[in-house]
């Protein structure tokens, strides 16, 4: 629903320089300057409104109506603004128009003004969207859940009340600490609509009537929930089997251990028997650089081995600590060091 643009409105500007705001007692009277500015962004605003540009026109009649901030400035961007689609602010802004005080000698077409925003205003209401928020599954409300809309966040006594938006797209975001659910709604003028979010449920284990261990249960989640799950790692306090990537990364630690002893030992007798023949790395026949060249890439490999070793043996950790019984002894620590010739890990376990 649009507002329409008084008629008299190129006149109120020519008497701006007799009016002062009376909506402030505080608040100084635009200067000479405020109020030839507010006149020239009015011309504007039209000028952009009759060539269809409405948002560049909206944005002229807001900073107008921003210096000056009466009737008229009013009832023009609240014109704009419910062309725009922006209802709840088209609404807010005729709101103020009609408290706008009477002033005695004021211009005519501020009270014409505030009769236009009187008249506007109920028609303008029953257009605005209603959107009411509500928790899908039969799940409870709690004090510390938090309710947007578009990203602003809604006061706890109104979280789930109906809320009045402006038509079109919205999201809205439940956040229940443990879980987040999210929706998208799109509303049309005068629709009003319940939108049900719903919040994803937790893995929580259960114990068999034995005491043995039970299966994973879909439950609305709680407080102590993920505890509860990484409690039941450990059964009567025995720690679990290690997890299958622990020992699939001890292997690779050792086979890497392994190959880079093995070709760093060979290379470093290689190189120990060319130190004679190769001074400086300069051989003086073709075979005693062909070994040479060996010897090196033997300690390529070497260092290779090294370095997969201990990525291997730092991921082995880590994993070892995230999935061990909480009840053992303290996490794993691992530290690596590397210098000039060397590579190495240290740690406690």
């Amino acid at each position: 629903m649009s507002v329409k643009r008084l008629s008299l409105f190129a006149l109120p500007l020519l008497a701006f320089v007799a009016a002062t705001p009376a909506n402030a007692a505080d608040t100084p009277e635009p200067s000479a300057a405020d109020k030839a500015t507010a006149r020239a962004l009015l011309d504007e605003g039209d000028a952009l409104l009759r060539k269809g540009s409405l948002q560049a026109a909206h944005d002229k009649y807001k900073a107008a109506d921003a210096i000056m901030g009466v009737p008229t400035t009013g009832v023009a961007l609240a014109d704009a603004q419910a062309k725009l689609g922006l209802l709840v602010e088209a609404a807010d802004t005729l709101a103020r128009v009609q408290r706008f005080p009477t002033k005695a000698g004021e211009p005519k077409a501020f009270t014409a003004a505030r009769e236009e925003a009187a008249r506007k205003l109920p028609e303008l209401g029953p257009s605005i969207p209603s959107l009411t928020v509500a928790l899908a599954g039969g799940v409870t409300a709690t004090p510390s859940m938090r309710v947007s809309i578009d990203g602003a966040e809604l006061a706890e006594p109104v979280r789930f009340l109906p809320r009045k938006v402006n038509p079109g797209s919205h999201e809205v975001v439940v956040d229940a600490g443990d879980r987040r659910g999210t929706a998208s709604v799109t509303l049309a003028e005068r629709e009003s609509r319940t939108v049900e979010v719903a919040l994803p449920a937790v893995l929580v284990p259960t114990s068999g009537a034995n005491g043995s261990k039970g299966t994973l249960t879909s439950t609305p989640a709680g407080e102590g929930a993920l505890a509860a799950a990484e409690a039941s790692r450990t059964e009567g306090g025995t720690p679990t089997r290690l997890h299958p990537a622990v020992w699939a990364g001890l292997g690779l630690t050792g086979a890497g251990l392994v190959a880079g002893a093995v070709t760093g030992g060979l290379a470093l007798g290689k190189k120990g028997s060319l130190e004679t023949e190769c001074p400086g790395g300069l051989c003086v026949t073709p075979e005693s650089q062909e070994a040479l060249d060996s010897a090196t890439t033997l300690a390529h490999v070497s260092t290779s081995s090294f370095v997969v070793a201990g990525a291997a043996g730092g991921v082995t950790a880590l994993v070892w600590a995230l999935t061990r019984s909480p009840s053992s002894a303290p996490r794993a620590t691992v530290v690596p060091h590397v210098g000039a010739g060397y590579l190495g890990l240290s740690g406690s376990f």
